[in-house]
């Protein structure tokens, strides 16, 4: 699970990426998710390609780590 959400600090937008950090490719998912809506709401064209090699950590390194 995951998603993003948008709110401001002083005159700068802010970006949060909410993810479920067992899922190894929830971060990178959902990071290039919101990157590709800005894409398009900017009128640019082009597109984002993401690219995700995770760490094999064991459960005792998973569970310590995050």
């Amino acid at each position: 699970y995951g998603g993003w959400s948008l709110s401001h600090w002083k005159d700068d937008p802010l970006f949060v990426v909410w993810f479920n950090n067992k899922g190894h490719h929830s971060l990178p998912a959902y990071l290039n998710a919101l990157n590709g809506a800005i894409l398009r709401a900017s009128g640019v064209p082009g597109h984002i390609t993401t690219f995700n090699h995770p760490l094999k950590l064991s459960s005792e390194q998973l569970n310590r780590t995050s």
